[in-house]
């Protein structure tokens, strides 16, 4: 199983101002489901399964 909570990632613009990019405030995933990762181009998608 997995399971995560307040997962979050952001990044700085040149300005130094932070830019939240991902927000999961809980998730979890148990032995044998599946999960599909769905959303707009730029949404963040990847950086998400990069965590």
């Amino acid at each position: 199983m997995l399971a995560v909570t307040n997962l979050t990632k952001s990044f700085r613009t040149p300005e130094g101002e932070a830019v939240e990019v991902v927000r999961v405030p809980e998730f979890s995933l148990g032995a044998g489901e599946q999960l599909a990762v769905r959303g707009e181009s730029g949404s963040g998608k990847t950086t998400f399964l990069n965590l």
